[in-house]
């Protein structure tokens, strides 16, 4: 976030925080009033700042390299994708830590949600506008859709080369019909 400076009359910083100590590798925004940004970085790490009071709100270390990460619109969720091809999933309302531990690569009933179907580094995550559906894409051109609830793959397909944006999107005519369909808009780089 830029500021500008009358008196020097450049462009500064109006927030600075430095969580990570190697490249951020994704950055996720909310919509509302109190701004947060959600980064994950190559540490393994991933950290939910709010811009509104100044201050780290969590901060996470993962077992694998963050790839990328996304924030449902009601502020209730956080996902990361991995940079070997899960995506995890925390709820942040059940979290009453500020510092965080998250193992991936595990089948263990007690672990953290995950949805498995990449095998190369998700590289993009976005969520719908109701919080019902993810879309994810990784390096390989795969994207899948995936129903949040039931952590079930709606639908996979491929495209040639990476992402360098992802989106579900419901088409509106299909909203009250029979026939439920969805198509995703995606850039590649």
């Amino acid at each position: 976030l830029l500021s500008p400076d009358r008196i020097l009359e450049r462009v500064g910083a109006f927030r600075e925080w430095r969580p990570h100590s190697l490249a951020v590798s994704d950055i996720a925004l909310t919509r509302h009033s109190t701004p947060r940004v959600l980064s994950c970085s190559n540490d393994h790490t991933a950290a939910l700042y709010s811009l509104t009071a100044n201050e780290c709100l969590l901060k996470i270390a993962c077992d694998v390299a963050l790839a990328s990460c996304a924030i449902d619109p009601a502020e209730c969720r956080i996902f990361l994708g991995t940079a070997r091809g899960p995506v995890a999933q925390l709820d942040l309302y059940a979290l009453n830590k500020t510092e965080l531990s998250v193992i991936t690569e595990t089948s263990s009933s007690d672990s953290l949600p995950t949805f498995s179907g990449h095998s190369a580094a998700v590289v993009r995550l976005d969520v719908n506008q109701d919080g019902s559906l993810l879309a994810s894409g990784d390096t390989c051109g795969n994207y899948a859709i995936w129903d949040i609830l039931s952590r079930q793959c709606l639908r996979t397909s491929s495209m040639k080369g990476t992402y360098s944006m992802i989106e579900p999107v419901i088409e509106p005519f299909t909203l009250f019909g029979k026939h439920f369909a969805f198509s995703v808009i995606s850039a590649l780089l």
